[in-house]
């Protein structure tokens, strides 16, 4: 059984990895505040993911054949990389809000993140005379999972309360995180008792693969939308012809643009200078003049014409 769930956690990892590469190739060529702050949160879940399930089921697995200082080593790396994994969650929620980064707001996040740290190494016992390692049910122990539980729902809190807010290019992003933090608390506890009691993690795998699903799809999409950025005049000129015969005025044209690049209806406002209920009715006269019912319809129709 255990070889079946390093096998498991081995090919949710490669997913993992595969979705920061993109990220960080598409980075490099947009250079997006998404992609840039998803890199940094998503790095941390990887290498948390790495050490605590593959690294971590191996040595359960081998306990005879490993080293007292190569235990000390791998749970030290697993300390540090779920404390900045707690805080990348709420540097990334921040972001994905459309929080402002304040001063405030950054010693808040690592100040928590300290604070787990703190916790979930003083569950530790480590005898170094007879090298032994225990992790103790105390007061750390309920602290860390503490601290985990309320970043969770403070992450679900604060989208709850921004949703209005959101950007389009996270939109999709903004749904579907939210679900999955939503079912992470019970996830986690049954992912507890699994280990306690079979020695392997099945929720936290999954939990890690459907993110990095999630965000492969929404990269894939911005791939595409960022396509009309490279277009020749000639393309251009064909796309104009095309809204034209759909009847887009100038004013909708500017709208679509916008649309294109990601813009929620308020940023478009603010762009354009016009009221929140004028883009709100640019946006359903572009709707019913080019036959769609979202702006993703938008941007793969235009993509598929361009590409065509």
């Amino acid at each position: 059984m255990i070889h079946f769930a390093v096998f498991g956690y081995m090919f949710v990892i490669m997913v993992g990895i595969v979705c920061l590469t993109i990220a960080f190739i598409l980075y490099r060529k947009i250079r997006s505040k998404l992609l840039y702050h998803f890199l940094v949160y998503f790095s941390a879940f990887t290498l948390f993911i790495f050490f605590y399930l593959l690294v971590l089921t191996y040595i359960n697995a081998n306990n005879t054949q490993v080293g007292f200082h190569f235990i000390v080593t791998i749970l030290a790396i697993i300390v540090i990389s779920f404390s900045f994994f707690i805080y990348s969650i709420l540097h990334f929620g921040h972001f994905l809000t459309n929080k402002k980064l304040s001063k405030k707001r950054t010693v808040f996040e690592i100040l928590i993140s300290l604070i787990f740290f703190v916790s979930i190494v003083s569950s530790f016992s480590i005898d170094w005379d007879h090298h032994q390692v225990d992790q103790q049910i105390n007061v750390g122990v309920i602290l860390s999972y503490s601290i985990l539980f309320s970043v969770i729902i403070y992450n679900l809190l604060l989208k709850r309360l921004n949703r209005k807010n959101v950007a389009m290019d996270r939109k999709q992003i903004y749904k579907r995180t939210s679900i999955l933090n939503f079912i992470f608390i019970p996830g986690f506890i049954l992912d507890f008792y699994l280990i306690k009691t079979l020695s392997f993690s099945l929720f936290i795998p999954l939990f890690y693969f459907s993110y990095s699903i999630v965000f492969l799809q929404a990269f894939i999409k911005m791939y595409h939308v960022d396509s009309i950025s490279e277009t020749s005049p000639e393309e251009i000129n064909d796309l104009n012809d095309y809204l034209n015969l759909a009847g887009i005025s100038v004013r909708e044209k500017e709208v679509v643009t916008l649309i294109m690049k990601g813009y929620s209806n308020q940023k478009i406002s603010n762009q354009l200078f016009i009221s929140l209920s004028t883009v709100k009715t640019h946006v359903r006269n572009i709707f019913q003049k080019l036959n769609v019912e979202s702006r993703f319809e938008i941007m793969s129709r235009i993509n598929k014409r361009q590409q065509n």
